[in-house]
């Protein structure tokens, strides 16, 4: 997610950001609509990852939580630079992004 894609000020891409597209095996998800910890009730029930479905609560993503590092495999990575005018957006689709990053969507309330 751009939201989440940080400059690499320091590093070998100075004012670019970068995000990878993955191909991953979500299997059977345990679908939850709040933010907390719910890695203990996911395992315990035999669900293979997290969906955290904001998307049905405030319109907005969709955020996976997998457990094991072999659901995930990386395709590309998409190295840009973030250009945004906001004159050039039409008024309806302005519209800050919330939310926390990664592990932190599960322990933080919005």
């Amino acid at each position: 997610s751009d939201e989440y894609a940080r400059d690499d000020s320091g590093g070998n891409f100075p004012g670019l950001r970068a995000l990878l597209v993955c191909r991953c095996l979500v299997g059977n998800p345990y679908v939850v609509q709040k933010a907390g910890d719910y890695t203990a009730e996911a395992r315990n029930g035999g669900m293979d990852c997290v969906l955290g479905d904001r998307e049905s609560v405030v319109n907005t993503y969709r955020e996976f939580i997998f457990f094991d590092e072999a659901q995930v495999l990386p395709e590309y990575a998409i190295i840009y630079k973030r250009v945004y005018d906001k004159s050039t957006v039409p008024t309806h689709m302005r519209k800050s992004t919330m939310g926390t990053t990664g592990r932190n969507w599960q322990g933080k309330l919005e």
